[in-house]
Order: structure tokens, then sequence, then C-alpha cells
């Protein structure tokens, strides 16, 4: 299964979704909070293991280290 977003490309395959941002930065907090939101959507919805491709982030701020580390503490919470 394969979806896009304008933040993002969705691919699920043996069970394992990868997640590549399209955005070149991730310094904005309020880009970063929507990403975040959406991010726990994809968890929500059944997503247990995770990769996030940052092969077009160029910068990424604490924001985003933020949200990686929510992500990762919801994913752990769950098992």
């Amino acid at each position: 299964m394969e979806y896009e977003t304008p933040d993002f490309l969705v691919r699920v395959q043996d069970q394992v979704t990868m997640v590549r941002f399209r955005s070149e930065s991730l310094t904005s907090t309020i880009e970063v909070a929507r990403i975040s939101e959406a991010m726990e959507g994809i968890v929500d919805d059944g997503a247990r293991r995770l990769v996030m491709d940052f092969k077009n982030v160029k910068h990424a701020g604490s924001a985003a280290l933020g949200m990686m580390i929510s992500i990762q503490k919801k994913l752990k919470a769950l098992d």
C-alpha cells in the first residue's frame, strides 16, 4: 500500500511503514506540529514498525527531534 500527502510519502510493505518526508526543512514548529499529528495518526491506524526517511530533509530543528521522540514513546507504549 502506498499513498502521498503534501508532507510525505507513505509506503507499507511487509508490516513496515516507511514515511519519506518531502520538506527540505523541518524547522518550523507549526509545520512539525502538523506532521507530528499526521504521524500519530499513522501509528493510531496500526503502524507498529515505522521507518522515517529524512533523505530530502536538509535542516531539522529541536521540534523535529521532539516529534521523533514522541512517536518512539508512543510506539513503545503499544508493545
